[in-house]
């Protein structure tokens, strides 16, 4: 903008605020990832399996867990693990598989009640957390979990390390957070998938292969034959 005299003064410009449209970029991105992956997926465990291995990926982060409601919804139990290859994250995650969570116990449990994303700076500093000795030992630091919902119903829970301590990172849990809904109700719908089977294939009183299942393999084996 110049003055009377022809000298420049001041610079007008206009700005377009962009964050809203590549954020939604990043979760149509993340979805779409997702997405193809799972159509692979066989079963629950191959399922959970993909979406933790990518979640991780996605993150950055070092090694990640799924624990899911018991049959009974009185526990989160293990699910499944996906790690760097270090030899250290192995023996944490074949601990893990010995624990279980009750409502608001330890990070998995504290997310399950809340139904809220929890981000801790260092997990050997947490009072409430339950590996701290073996955590401190092999050197992880900062935790993030996040529940995955179906509904209001909270159907798992993430869990993922870092072996350094960081601050909160509010576009990540923004951008996993979006997605949740979307990864609960896959993982809703396999399980009721694999109830329904169960049911078709196996006696409700013993859970012993049934009849159908019998002449399913039958026929399977005579055209082998």
């Amino acid at each position: 903008i110049e003055d009377r005299k022809g000298k420049r003064k001041q610079c007008q410009a206009v700005l377009t605020d962009i964050t809203a449209y590549k954020q939604e970029e990043e979760k149509k991105h993340l979805l779409q990832t997702l997405s193809m992956a799972i159509s692979k997926a066989e079963n629950l465990q191959s399922m959970l399996d993909i979406i933790l291995r990518r979640v991780c990926e996605l993150a950055g982060w070092v090694y990640g867990e799924i624990w899911i409601p018991s049959s009974d919804g009185k526990y989160l139990e293990y699910g499944s693990a996906w790690y760097c290859k270090l030899e250290l994250l192995e023996e944490f995650a074949m601990l893990s598989k010995e624990y279980t969570f009750p409502p608001g116990i330890g990070i998995p449990g504290r997310v399950w009640v809340t139904k809220q994303p929890v981000w801790i700076k260092d997990v050997t500093l947490e009072p409430n957390y339950l590996r701290a000795t073996t955590a401190r030992d092999i050197g992880l630091k900062a935790a993030v979990a996040f529940p995955l919902f179906a509904g209001e119903e909270v159907v798992a829970v993430i869990v993922s390390y870092l072996f350094k301590p960081i601050e909160k990172d509010e576009h990540l849990v923004g951008l996993i957070s979006s997605v949740s809904s979307h990864l609960g109700w896959v993982i809703k719908r396999k399980q009721m998938e694999e109830t329904i089977q169960q049911m078709a294939y196996n006696d409700t009183l013993t859970s012993l292969p049934n009849r159908r299942q019998l002449q399913d393999r039958l026929t399977l084996e005579l055209a082998h034959a």
